[in-house]
């Protein structure tokens, strides 16, 4: 269709119209959801219009509407009649009630629309609610099926016998109760083996909330966090980050110091990474023997508030050079940091123990495993080595001091004993750590990615059922390697020593050298997370305009 075309719609029931154009060749069921609207009702004669526009990413109207409504009959009335009466596509009719419930109630929602679009059934059915039965069967499910808030299947199944019009009033019921922390604690959003529709599904339905738009802060555990300004893209990660501070109960120290009392808009995790099966797997593995081997071999109990400097590999890999670590005995909370900008990107919680030890609120798919070993290994090493891994770093510029203030020793840790792998538990010793510091020695850190590219490709899957002999174990050891569960290690044709090491180089930093060894010759392809499909949508609709 050519650039200047439009595509005229009408549409007529006994009493109501809807009509107007669309510009250029976006599809009509998609282009009432491009972005927010801009209307306003005007008299003529006997009927009451909503005229206005829907309008794509650059402000360019996309979608002119015209909507009349006779007099003595409402609104809500004359959109159930334009539904039952007609084929208007769902979209108009559920972007008509957004807004027009917006200009009723002086907001003008920008997201809405389009997130309501995300969490519709495909079509809707003839069952009719009052207002008091929606909001029943609103309540029904916030009691006895929560579990359907974090499953786009099940909602849409529970709402499929309803007219579009009772689907869009009871999404945004449920839109606005989801941002309730009792809400959110029982929501199985973490459950293993969610897919990642189901885990971005509640963030969807946060945003059908048309009021969201006009949030300036969020209370969480007592401390009002500021929002983003409306109608940045920023606001977009404020549901993601606002649900992992309230399931995990993020402590108030990072609310305030880190954070500043605002929501961060860096989010440096949040597109998905794509590796082969073969890859996955042994993500997945060596990130859970580190923490079985950690566990048997605890003799440290770290706590603190320190900055990581990570490995440059590592760096090149995730694309975040510094991590601020906020350590307890049951796990990490992780704050991704920028020195030279001095920005913090969006917080999450590592929990070792839990089944899934990283939330994927925060962190897209493969991007997820890769820190699930980063840190699985930086838990093994704090456990087993305590701070004698981790080395004075200097101090970036420029630096906000923060209080706490972080502050990095001038003296060299003490050297723990390598621990000895056993299951025999021993007595455990509480550290504190703070300050800047670096992942291992320089020396260790040039012999395990010198060592990294060849045996890596000596870690063989067994098959189910099988364990590494005890000379596979032993030959890992010289390279510093903890052999994950479900592999062995094939000795290399050409040993370290016979490359210049005529001795074995004592690794302190297991880890370290097990995470380097694992994420080495990985090239995975990146996605854009499901969030960004808005900003898509925006841009394929308007580029014929």
């Amino acid at each position: 269709m050519a650039k200047d075309a439009f595509q005229p719609f009408e549409f007529l029931s006994n009493r109501t119209r809807l009509s107007g154009v669309i510009r250029g060749n976006a599809d009509p069921e998609t282009a009432f959801f491009a972005s927010f609207l801009r209307w306003n009702w005007v008299r003529q004669g006997n009927y009451l219009v909503l005229r206005g526009h829907i309008i794509n990413a650059n402000s360019a109207p996309l979608v002119s509407v015209e909507f009349a409504v006779p007099q003595g009959l409402s609104w809500r009335e004359a959109l159930l009649e334009l539904e039952l009466e007609t084929n208007a596509p769902s979209s108009a009719l559920a972007q008509l009630h957004i807004g027009i419930y917006a200009l009723e109630k002086g907001l003008s929602p920008e997201v809405a629309g389009f997130f309501m679009a995300r969490c519709l059934p495909q079509s809707a059915g003839k069952t009719r609610l009052s207002r008091e039965q929606v909001r029943t069967l609103a309540d029904q499910i916030l009691r006895t099926s929560l579990p359907a808030l974090a499953s786009k299947t099940m909602l849409r199944e529970i709402i499929g016998h309803l007219t579009r019009f009772d689907q869009v009033r009871l999404l945004m019921l449920l839109g606005r109760e989801i941002w309730n922390p009792t809400v959110l604690r029982q929501l199985p959003i973490f459950d293993p083996g969610k897919s990642v529709e189901d885990i971005i599904y509640p963030g969807f339905l946060a945003l059908c909330f048309p009021e969201y738009e006009t949030f300036t802060t969020l209370d969480v555990g007592g401390t009002a966090v500021q929002l983003p300004a409306r109608s940045s893209p920023e606001r977009m990660l404020v549901f993601p980050q606002y649900l992992e501070w309230i399931v995990f109960h993020v402590p108030p120290s990072i609310l305030q110091h880190v954070h500043n009392r605002t929501f961060p808009v860096w989010s440096p995790f949040e597109a998905y990474l794509l590796f082969d099966d073969n890859d996955l797997d042994m993500l997945k593995n060596t990130a859970a023997t580190l923490v079985r081997v950690a566990e048997n071999q605890k003799r440290y109990v770290p706590q603190g508030d320190f900055f990581l400097r990570l490995p440059e590999n590592i760096q090149a890999l995730i694309g975040v050079d510094t991590l601020r670590l906020i350590v307890d005995p049951n796990g990490i909370w992780v704050v991704p940091y920028n020195p030279g900008k001095d920005r913090y990107g969006q917080s999450f919680r590592y929990n070792p123990y839990a089944p899934t030890r990283l939330s994927p609120a925060i962190c897209g798919s493969g991007y997820r495993e890769i820190l699930d070993v980063i840190l699985s290994a930086l838990w093994h090493d704090l456990l087993t080595g305590g701070n004698s891994g981790l080395f004075p770093h200097p101090t970036p510029r420029p630096y906000r001091i923060v209080s706490p203030a972080p502050h990095a020793s001038t003296t060299r840790p003490q050297r723990a004993q390598t621990p000895v792998y056993t299951p025999l538990r021993r007595r455990t010793e509480t550290i504190s750590i703070e300050g800047w510091h670096s992942w291992g020695s320089d020396e260790e850190r040039r012999i395990i990615q010198r060592r990294a590219h060849q045996v890596r490709g000596f870690l063989r899957r067994l098959p189910h059922g099988q364990r590494p002999s005890e000379q596979a174990i032993d030959n890992a050891l010289f390279y510093g390697l903890i052999v994950p569960d479900g592999y062995t290690f094939v000795r290399p044709h050409v040993r370290g020593r016979q490359s210049g090491e005529t001795t074995p180089v004592e690794i302190r930093t297991r880890g370290l050298a097990t995470a380097l060894i694992a994420l080495t010759n990985l090239k995975p392809s990146i996605e854009n997370p499901p969030t960004s499909a808005l900003e898509d949508a925006q841009n394929a609709s308007t580029a014929p305009l």
